[in-house]
């Protein structure tokens, strides 16, 4: 499974090879967040509004893109607590999806918020 190499990538001993699990993270999130913006262009409800009411509710996530979203902000949440250059990188990266999909940040800023604390 691609998650598992990249999770291992992730907490490698190698500097490079943490960065290009990062990379990869952000880049299958922001294809994740453009998938879910074509499919529910439609739809009146944003992924951050569902985010939020599945949040308050607190109940299994069904969708599977969401999961897999939720599971990789997992991933990059842990990242934060690596060398400055890994969080630099996911701070970057996170900023881009923000300005090419505004419809996430709840989420990243939940991820932010619980890293100030």
């Amino acid at each position: 499974k691609i998650l598992y190499i990249l999770r291992k990538a992730l907490f490698s001993p190698h500097l490079n090879v943490r960065i290009l699990g990062v990379e990869a993270f952000i880049s299958i999130l922001n294809m994740d967040i453009n998938l879910n913006t074509n499919n529910n262009a439609k739809s009146n409800n944003s992924f951050s509004q569902r985010f939020a009411t599945l949040k308050s509710t607190q109940r299994m996530i069904e969708n599977p893109q969401q999961q897999l979203t939720m599971e990789i902000v997992g991933y990059l949440r842990r990242a934060l607590n690596q060398q400055t250059v890994i969080r630099e990188r996911v701070y970057f990266g996170l900023n881009t999806l923000i300005e090419k999909n505004a419809s996430i940040k709840l989420l990243i800023f939940d991820l932010l918020l619980k890293q100030l604390k």
